[in-house]
């Protein structure tokens, strides 16, 4: 039997039944690590604080790009405690060099002073780093310049970090949610190729074989 033909009681059952067996590696569990960085948005900080700062049309504005692109190439991350971690500095793209500058709080006058680059940290369960270096630091650059920037390249880093760690927690909640009741039940309902079921909601495969 399809889920639909079920009992709402057995309905429920299939839903439990279904879940251990994601739980398991199997059905489309295997995929929800690809799915949940499937988004082109992925990395784009959250809508309010881009609104707030660039304006409710800054994607437009952008040529219709996300400050931080996902190229989705080679993004590694684990979700679970003490192994948390997110590696995905080839998947980032700048779009917007001085949208980027601002967000970090860097400002439009240090664009031409400083270079940076986005790298993996090289640890065992690797992060992300954002990298900051001045051009030419002996160059027309004061050293009041030179302490200001370095407190800004704290800053800036720190708060890239915190990004990418809520960046993370997404990833986490889009992939616990594919187990929730209401995700299963709406993939059972429209998958016409699902599983099929017994009539108190154990998968027909299930009872076949014991």
């Amino acid at each position: 039997m399809k889920f639909t033909e079920l009992s709402p009681e057995a309905q429920e059952k299939a839903i439990d039944v279904f879940r251990d067996e994601l739980y398991d590696g199997k059905h489309y569990s295997q995929d929800l690590p690809k799915w949940a960085v499937d988004d082109c948005s992925l990395f784009e900080p959250l809508d309010a604080e881009m609104t707030q700062m660039f304006g409710t049309d800054y994607v437009s504005r952008n040529r219709g790009n996300y400050m931080l692109a996902n190229d989705r190439t080679n993004i590694y991350f684990n979700t679970d405690a003490p192994y948390k971690h997110l590696e995905c500095h080839e998947a980032i793209r700048v779009t917007d060099d001085e949208m980027f500058f601002k967000w970090l709080g860097l400002g439009r006058k240090h664009m031409e002073k400083i270079n940076y680059s986005l790298e993996s940290d090289g640890s065992r369960y690797p992060d992300t780093e954002l990298i900051l270096e001045v051009n030419d630091p002996d160059d027309e650059i004061t050293k009041e310049e030179l302490d200001e920037i370095g407190i800004r390249f704290e800053a800036a880093q720190k708060k890239f970090k915190d990004h990418l760690f809520e960046v993370l927690e997404r990833i986490g909640s889009t992939i616990e949610s594919a187990y929730e009741d209401a995700y299963i039940r709406e993939w059972l309902e429209n998958n016409v190729k699902g599983p099929e079921f017994i009539e108190s909601g154990l998968l027909e495969e299930c009872v076949e074989s014991d």
